[in-house]
């Protein structure tokens, strides 16, 4: 019964070994356990439809498949998506790099007319719960939820939300002559349209609609540093405002008096680590921009208390590591070494 062996409707990272995705043939995806070409003829598309932050109803398309006696939607189209974003991602990156790295227009303008398009369809992206594999939801029950849920990524909330190669990709194309040569051609100002759709467009669900409350209630902060560079690099005070009410719930509300997050071990330290950079990050911003408000002065004042706060927190579970700096892996956490690690001496 080829019904048994269907690809997982869980289209996330976890199951990506189910699918094969070619960049020359990027509007489908193949099964490999059954070799099924999505979409096709035997599993005809259908859609749900659901409303998107735009204010848009779009249409979501999924497939159904009969599997161990009942009928699962599996959104093919967003597994195709999620590939052709993390393709875009990485490839833009490079591209962003060799133009740094030698300033030929080429490498800029590829990544200004990728970056436009992409620009044109993130304010109509639609949000799903479940860790990114459900059904879509409306904002009103994004609301509802918390905010936990995923809209630009497949991971648990909004944990992965931010393509970082194509934001890295922006900066460096920011003052480009491509970009300047785009808009002039196409009538309006392409680093704004990218600025504001894109990347602004990501950036003002974490500012507008996550209330830090909410934010700190779990431990993947990824997309909280990134925020921070964005704010740099699209010259974003509110952005830096928003992390100011987040860094200081982080700081008062989830780390102990002696700088530990009460989860295990492992988890304590990655959860350390990203606010650390976040708090650094913030820092930096101020490195590019004035602290013209009172708000941004008396964020700018805390900076160097956060980050030493912080960098304490990333150090403070080192006593109990093992001679050679690996973490005893109780709870939920892997046996993981130190990057300081390779101890020659310890104490207890």
């Amino acid at each position: 019964d080829w019904s048994s062996d269907v690809c997982s409707s869980d289209l996330g990272t976890a199951a990506s070994h189910a699918w094969l995705w070619d960049p020359h043939h990027p509007d489908r995806i193949t099964c490999k356990k059954t070799g099924e070409v999505f979409p096709g003829s035997r599993f005809p598309t259908k859609n749900i439809r659901v409303q998107v932050l735009s204010g848009k109803m779009v249409d979501v398309p999924y497939v159904e498949v009969e599997h161990r006696g009942r009928v699962d939607k599996i959104q093919v189209q967003a597994r195709i998506d999620f590939e052709k974003t993390t393709f875009l991602g990485g490839t833009l990156q490079r591209l962003g790099a060799a133009y740094a790295g030698t300033r030929d227009e080429r490498y800029a303008r590829i990544v200004a007319l990728v970056l436009d398009a992409w620009a044109k369809q993130v304010p109509d992206y639609f949000l799903s719960g479940r860790g990114g594999a459900g059904d879509p939801i409306s904002p009103a029950e994004a609301e509802e939820q918390k905010w936990v849920v995923s809209r630009v990524s497949d991971h648990n909330g909004l944990a992965h939300e931010w393509p970082h190669g194509a934001l890295h990709a922006f900066d460096c194309i920011y003052d480009s002559r491509a970009l300047q040569e785009l808009s002039a051609r196409r009538g309006y100002d392409v680093r704004k349209h990218i600025a504001d759709n894109f990347f602004g467009n990501i950036g003002d669900v974490f500012a507008k609609r996550v209330r830090p409350e909410w934010a700190i209630r779990t431990n993947l902060s990824g997309p909280y540093a990134v925020l921070a560079d964005a704010a740099t690099i699209l010259h974003r005070p509110d952005y830096v405002e928003y992390l100011n009410d987040y860094l200081r719930a982080t700081i008062e509300e989830n780390f102990v008096r002696e700088g530990m997050f009460p989860e295990s071990f492992g988890y304590h330290r990655e959860y350390a680590l990203t606010n650390w950079q976040t708090a650094r990050n913030v820092a930096r911003y101020f490195s590019v921009h004035p602290a013209n408000t009172e708000v941004l002065r008396a964020t700018k004042r805390r900076c160097d208390e956060r980050v030493a706060f912080l960098g304490r927190c990333v150090e403070a579970h080192q006593p109990v590591c093992y001679p050679d700096g690996l973490i005893p892996p109780f709870g939920d956490s892997g046996p993981t070494v130190e990057d300081a690690a390779r101890r020659q001496a310890t104490r207890s």
